[in-house]
This record gives C-alpha cells, sequence and structure tokens, in this order.
C-alpha cells in the first residue's frame, strides 16, 4: 500500500492473481485480468504498488489486458511502482499460435500516473518486471514502462513493434528482435537493449523525444568488433529531440585489449534537425586497472589527457616538477572502431578527481543514403574534481566511422577531446592535460559496405578525397579538449592534440582489357 498522511489512506497494492490451466488462458478484446494498485484516497496520500499475475497455461491467447499497474499519488504524494506478470507456456504451441493468430494480450506493469502536483522526479515510481517462458506470447503494442526477461536464445518476432510512453529494457542476454514490420518509439519512450543483441526491422522511426539505448557486451578479441547489431532494411528516422544512444560503458572498466561495439547496418539513416547519435562520454572509464589504450597518467595534484586520434594533454606538477605524459593514439585513422581513452586520475591522499570518460563507437553501414541534419558525437568528457590537489585529466574523443553510398545534409559531426580541469587562481594557474581528439572516417560512393571489408582485407590503400557534395570537412571536428575555462590554464603542456577526420574512397584497381575485333 501506498503511504498516508495523518488520517488520509494511501492507496491499496494490487493483488495476487495465479492461473493454471492445462488448456488455454484467453483474455478477449473486452477482458481484463486486473492487479492494479489503487491511488491515494486523499490530498497527500500515495498510490499502492501493483500486484502480481501468475499464469501457466499451454497457449496464451486474446487480445485484451492483463495488468499490474502502479496507483496514482495524490497532491505531493509519490506514485506506486508497477507490479509483477510471469507467462508461462509451451513455447512450441504458442509459437505456433502467433504465426496463425497474432502474438497475446497486451501486458502492462507501468507505474502509477504521475503525482497531480509534481515538482521533481526523485517521487516518482519505477515500472515493474514482465517474464515470459516464450517471447512469442507479448504483444505488440506498449506504453507505461516495464523490464523485459524470458530465456536467452528465443527470438522474439512481433509482426510490428510500438513503444509509446515509458522506460523498457530487456533483461536477457544474447536476444534477437526480429521484427517483421516497423519499430516505432514514441511519447518520451525510452528502450534500452544491452548484452550481444540484435535488434532488425523494415524501419525505424524515433518521435516525440523518444530515446534508444544500446549497450553491447564484451569481446576478449585482439581488436574490438562489434558485439551488437541494429539491422534496419529500409530507413532508420532519428527527429527532432530524439537521441540513440549507442554505449560501450558496459565493458569499460576491462583491460585493452577487448571491446564490443554496436554496428548499424542499414539502408538509409536520417538524423532530422535536433536529432542526435550520440555517444558522448561512452567510451572506456578511468578505474584503477583500465581506462583504454590511451588512458592518461595519474598524477600527484593532477592527471594527464586520453589518448585516441591525439595524445592527451600532459600534466606537469607544480611544485615537484614532476611530468606525466598524455595518452598514447592508437587505432586506425582509415577505419576507427575503438572507443576513446579515459583521462588519469589526479590524486592526493585527501582527495580523488577522477578522468574524464572517452568518448564511446558510432559504427554505421548504409547501402543508401546518411543524411544528417542533426549531430553525431562521440566526444570525451571533462577531467572531473576542482580540488587544488586533483585535478582529472580529460577524456578523449572516440570514433564515428561511416560507409555509405552517399552522404549529405547540414548537421556536424564530432569526436572532440574533453577539456582539462583547473579551479583555482595564482599560484597553481595549472590545467590537468586535456583529452586529444577522437577519429571520424566517412567512406562514400560505396555499390556495398561489405565492400570496404574486403577493400581493407586486402591491405589496399585509400586515399584521402574531397568532401562529397552533399557534406563538407568544416563539418566534422576533432578537436582536442580546451583548457580551464575559469582560469585559462597557463600549463604549456597541457592541451591534447586534435584527432584525425577525413573522407575516403577505394583507389580504384588498376586492370587490363584485352579487346578482340
Amino acid at each position: 500500500g501506498g503511504g498516508s498522511k495523518a488520517s488520509v489512506t494511501g492507496g491499496a497494492g494490487g493483488g495476487w492473481v495465479t492461473i493454471e490451466a492445462a488448456g488455454f488462458v484467453a483474455v478477449e478484446a473486452s477482458g481484463v485480468i486486473d492487479a492494479r494498485g489503487n491511488a491515494g484516497v486523499g490530498a497527500s496520500s500515495a498510490g499502492g504498488s501493483g500486484g502480481s499475475i501468475l499464469i501457466r497455461c499451454h497457449t496464451f491467447q486474446g487480445s485484451g489486458l492483463v495488468s499490474a499497474d502502479g496507483g496514482m499519488g495524490q497532491g505531493y504524494a509519490g506514485n506506486g511502482g508497477g507490479g509483477r506478470i510471469a507467462v508461462h507456456v509451451d513455447p512450441a504451441a504458442q509459437q505456433a499460435y502467433a504465426v496463425e493468430m497474432g502474438n497475446g494480450p497486451r501486458l502492462a506493469v507501468a507505474r502509477g500516473a504521475l503525482p497531480t502536483q509534481t515538482t521533481g522526479s526523485s517521487r516518482y515510481g519505477e515500472s515493474g518486471s514482465i517474464h515470459v517462458s516464450d517471447p512469442s506470447s507479448l504483444g505488440c503494442d506498449f506504453s507505461g514502462g516495464a523490464s523485459f526477461s524470458w530465456a536467452s536464445g528465443n527470438a522474439w518476432t512481433p509482426p510490428y513493434l510500438t513503444i509509446n510512453g515509458g522506460d523498457y529494457s530487456i533483461a536477457a542476454t544474447g536476444v534477437t528482435v526480429a521484427v517483421a514490420g516497423n519499430v516505432n518509439i514514441m511519447g518520451d519512450a525510452r528502450l534500452t537493449l544491452s548484452n550481444y543483441f540484435t535488434l532488425s526491422c523494415a524501419n525505424l522511426a524515433l518521435t516525440n523525444t523518444a530515446s534508444l539505448y544500446l549497450c553491447p557486451g564484451v569481446t576478449n578479441a585482439t581488436a574490438p568488433s562489434y558485439t551488437a547489431r541494429v539491422i534496419v532494411n529500409g530507413t532508420m528516422d532519428v527527429n527532432s529531440n530524439c537521441v540513440v544512444v549507442p554505449s560501450a560503458r558496459l565493458y569499460a572498466t576491462h583491460e585493452p585489449p577487448d571491446g564490443g561495439v554496436v554496428r548499424f547496418e542499414v539502408c538509409n539513416l536520417t538524423i532530422h534537425a535536433g536529432g542526435a547519435l550520440n555517444a558522448d562520454s561512452e567510451g572506456y572509464q578511468i578505474s584503477t586497472l583500465a581506462g583504454g589504450p590511451g588512458k592518461g597518467f595519474t598524477g600527484n595534484a593532477g592527471g594527464s589527457g586520453g589518448g585516441y586520434g591525439g595524445r592527451g594533454g600532459t600534466f606537469t606538477n607544480p611544485v615537484s616538477g614532476n611530468v606525466y605524459t598524455g595518452g598514447v593514439m592508437y587505432g586506425s585513422a582509415v577505419a576507427p572502431i575503438f572507443p576513446g581513452s579515459a583521462g588519469g586520475t589526479g590524486w592526493e591522499s585527501q582527495y580523488a578527481g577522477a578522468g574524464g570518460a572517452g568518448g564511446g563507437c558510432i559504427w554505421i553501414r548504409a547501402t543508401g543514403a546518411v543524411v544528417n541534419h542533426g549531430t553525431i558525437s562521440a566526444n570525451g568528457a571533462g577531467g572531473g574534481s576542482c580540488s587544488l590537489w586533483a585535478k582529472g585529466g580529460g577524456g578523449s574523443g572516440g570514433s564515428v566511422f561511416i560507409a555509405c553510398r552517399t552522404i549529405a545534409g547540414s548537421g556536424t559531426m564530432s569526436a572532440n577531446g574533453g577539456r582539462s580541469m583547473d579551479c583555482y587562481g595564482a599560484p597553481y594557474f595549472l590545467d590537468s592535460g586535456s583529452g586529444g581528439g577522437g577519429r571520424i572516417a566517412i567512406w562514400y560512393d560505396l555499390a556495398q559496405p561489405a565492400d570496404l571489408d574486403a577493400f581493407l582485407a586486402r591491405g589496399s590503400t585509400a586515399y584521402i578525397t574531397n568532401a562529397p557534395a552533399g557534406y563538407t570537412l568544416g563539418q566534422l571536428s576533432v578537436a582536442a579538449g580546451a583548457g580551464s575555462p575559469q582560469n585559462g590554464g597557463v600549463n604549456p603542456n597541457a592541451p591534447g592534440e586534435p584527432g584525425t577526420k577525413s573522407f575516403y574512397r577505394a583507389n580504384p584497381a588498376m586492370r587490363t582489357v584485352l579487346i578482340l575485333r
């Protein structure tokens, strides 16, 4: 139940429903299985949580509603969290039903409606959980949020998927979501996919402040490769105020060489004005053991910057004179598929200034057009802490690697390094090291992105070309992190180096043509 104030009663929690059926359970269009929490009864009373629904049957049928939503909070009181739903079916029978009749009833475990007087998100409940023995028992339309789980290896193959509002995540590892039709994420909804997933569909659209977070798994390969894929056979649209975030944070504490990034395989990609593909600070994070191949060094009083496309900036201790060099360059300028490295930690016994995280990796392969009117970014984070003796170094920029047929648009791409840190005045006008710039490589005029793999595998020589007619080199930025905005940073060694950015086309192969007349 929800909390109460004085004599005002909070909303009751949802109940407990258990159904065990030897045959099918059908919830038809107008039917409901209801374990919802109640709203608060009076002013300043909180909503009750959703309850629990457990169903065991041969097949789960119909198009009705199964709900364990939380209840609304009244006044300034909190809303109830979502409950739990579990549906266990015979997988073979359920899949046969789904092929013939479509997916089953709509399952809902949303948090309660927001309190009537809202002043901050800290009081808001969270959505609940939905577990299914086979994902073919799930519906196609969702709202309100949920954490999904099912046995690893079972593919979810809905005819379409619409997510309208709420936070959704899939806890299964190695999951395949293969949607025959379109995926639409809208209404301030957020979908998070993690751990070796594959998402495929006909078209993918994000609208109305929607977001898609993509967190791949780890591989111990000698060079990073993708461990998660987003495959769109038609067009991927990222509309205004929407964002797609490919994150490498899940393996950020591993010691390289290792990796695992998300690869986008699309026909066409359009990022509309105000939309974003954003991997800022989503690369290697600083820790005692890791930080990336170009991580900055930890110094007493400050850290040096992380390196990638350019070296990280150095840090010179103002008292001892010790010099801590910036992180090294690594990876390929032609095919950059590494995330950026973290800046070094500034350390002294009573302080710990963390280095900024490196930028992530954005890897796009498009058989058609990439049109960017928004932003594509993989910038490193600035160094942390304003302590006099603990200034963290900036993280390096990450990477943007695009192979496409054509590219156009008025938007920008960036893999900039993170700023240095200094928050004090004389006599310590000294920055920590700023992050080096990352790498951006855009291959265009390719008949198929796979052609690039064969080209690079042969050891063929690429040549830097002029920008295509629809884009300019000035729209790409791989700048090193700036010095401190407060005091200007007079340490001449603090700035990192800029990274690499280029447009590429394959060198035409030399051939002999024999003409017989």
